[in-house]
């Protein structure tokens, strides 16, 4: 990957003192870093779309540079029990610069290229709070957002996003691996059982959880976009405490602890099970110990 020209001064810069690296090293390291670990621990069937494609995007387009540099910056630094607090600044760094710039892009854009950068920096927009210690809920539900954005790209051209690697991505493909286990099964219809118990009459909770199935046993990578479909009036139920939504949303954190192939969302869904398995919902206390027994298991596999 070509590195982009580096501003010096014949002292070095300022960024790079501080680092006490040479300049250019960074970069070097994040451009090793991403064509060995990180594109094939973001989705392991798309290992060539991110190792070529994505850097071929990366000569033309520089956000979708800054995109892959904040998200690797991201991945390393979550190897370390404490995160180093530079390392940190500087994903955040190239990060604020991807989404700037993919912004004014969206205007006329590359699909490949916009299409990458928007979920490399959805990514990170999730994973680099966590890794300096915000609440998971908080970053999650800002998924939401990211993916409206996505969304938006794919309809400026529909046609040509149905042609394209990148479908898969978002799990839009049927896949053969995924079969739903005894466990989630039973977990999926208590989880109906409850909602026809608590909220007969509401409606909206249904295409929600039908949604959610199909994570279980149409395609597992469903379960990124599936935080996107949900509508506003979920995550706002989400955010307000509604103990159904709630519990919906401890589902959707556990499928995502089963992206091991997703570094990112894994790490996140092991944030969100954690976070919400310590709240007291209003439900029956039995229930509420066996969900949160299951839902810990699962996330520790």
């Amino acid at each position: 990957m070509r590195i982009r020209p580096h501003r010096k001064t014949r002292a070095g810069c300022f960024t790079c003192e501080q680092r006490r690296v040479k300049c250019d090293e960074l970069e070097l390291r994040l451009s090793h870093y991403w064509c060995t670990k990180t594109c094939q621990s973001f989705t392991s069937t798309q290992i060539e779309l991110l190792r070529d494609d994505a850097i071929a995007e990366a000569q033309k387009h520089t956000f979708v540079m800054d995109a892959i540099f904040a998200l690797t910056a991201a991945h390393i630094a979550s190897g370390d029990k404490v995160p180093p607090t530079w390392l940190l600044q500087e994903a955040l760094r190239y990060h604020t610069t991807a989404v700037a710039a993919l912004q004014d892009a969206v205007e006329t854009p590359d699909l490949e290229a916009a299409f990458i950068a928007s979920i490399l920096t959805m990514a990170t927009a999730v994973v680099l709070p966590l890794l300096r210690g915000e609440s998971a809920m908080h970053c999650l539900l800002h998924i939401h957002n990211f993916l409206k954005g996505v969304w938006t790209i794919i309809d400026l051209n529909p046609e040509r996003f149905c042609q394209s690697p990148c479908r898969s991505m978002l799990g839009q493909t049927a896949s053969q691996e995924c079969t739903a286990s005894e466990d989630d099964i039973f977990a999926l219809r208590r989880l109906r059982k409850l909602k026809n118990a608590w909220a007969a009459d509401n409606q909206t909770y249904d295409p929600i959880i039908d949604e959610l199935e199909l994570g279980f046993t149409f395609n597992k990578k469903r379960a990124i976009s599936w935080v996107g479909k949900v509508g506003q009036d979920f995550i706002d139920s989400v955010s307000g405490g509604e103990p159904l939504a709630q519990l919906i949303f401890l589902h959707w954190a556990v499928h995502l602890c089963r992206l091991d192939e997703m570094w990112w969302a894994q790490y996140a869904g092991q944030k969100l099970v954690e976070e919400l398995t310590k709240v007291n919902l209003r439900i029956q206390k039995e229930l509420w110990i066996d969900v949160v027994s299951r839902a810990r298991i699962q996330a520790a596999k």
